[in-house]
């Protein structure tokens, strides 16, 4: 565009059906920010609809209190990978944790629930076995589990069976502890709670 051009205006009113997409960012060819906006004094019209340029050279920002944000280039190189690794490690630090460091998040207004068909049904269990090779890992894991409030200790006359297995890790590096829990039998004696899968395109608005 030159000097001016004319387009498809949609906009949004509450007295009726028309509407302006500017959430929708995938269908358009041609986004005009702010800063184009103002540095070529677009005027936009909605009835009838318009767009006016009123300066085909780039003005400057002459607005108090706004700052210009330089594009620069960045080059990374080899050598400096693993610095760069290393910060952004110690960076992400309080959100990769483990799970024995997470605690349960605070309750909600609307919280999950799990509806049962007959609450007095009692499941079939038997006791956990833990290979040899493990029992040092899952002494750890039980204790760091209660300490972050994910586990509790209680007395209970219907539970069900926790399966502790291994799993391979990368070559020379030992086995790990895997925890599973059977709910096979429990999820026989649930309702189902059926939904629609969610609109990604809604949650991200």
């Amino acid at each position: 565009m030159n000097f001016s051009t004319t387009v498809k205006v949609e906009y949004q009113c509450i007295y009726c059906d028309r509407y302006f997409n500017i959430i929708n960012l995938s269908n358009y060819d041609l986004i005009l920010e702010t800063p184009f906006l103002h540095q070529h004094r677009v005027t936009m019209g909605i009835n009838p609809h318009r767009l006016i340029i009123g300066s085909d050279i780039l003005l400057s920002i002459e607005v108090p209190g706004v700052a210009c944000l330089m594009s620069r280039s960045l080059a990374v190189h080899e050598e400096n990978l693993d610095q760069i690794r290393e910060h952004l490690c110690e960076y992400a630090k309080p959100l990769c944790r483990s799970a024995g460091e997470t605690p349960l998040p605070p309750l909600h207004a609307i919280n999950h629930e799990i509806p049962l068909i007959d609450h007095d049904r009692i499941y079939p269990w038997h006791p956990s076995w833990c290979p040899e090779a493990l029992r040092d890992q899952w002494a750890a894991k039980k204790e760091a589990y209660i300490q972050c409030g994910q586990w509790k200790v209680t007395s209970s006359g219907n539970t069900v069976p926790m399966l502790l297995i291994w799993k391979p890790g990368k070559e020379g590096e030992p086995l790990h502890l895997c925890t599973v829990v059977d709910l096979r039998v429990q999820n026989v004696n649930t309702h189902k709670c059926l939904s629609l899968l969610p609109d990604m395109d809604g949650i991200l608005r």
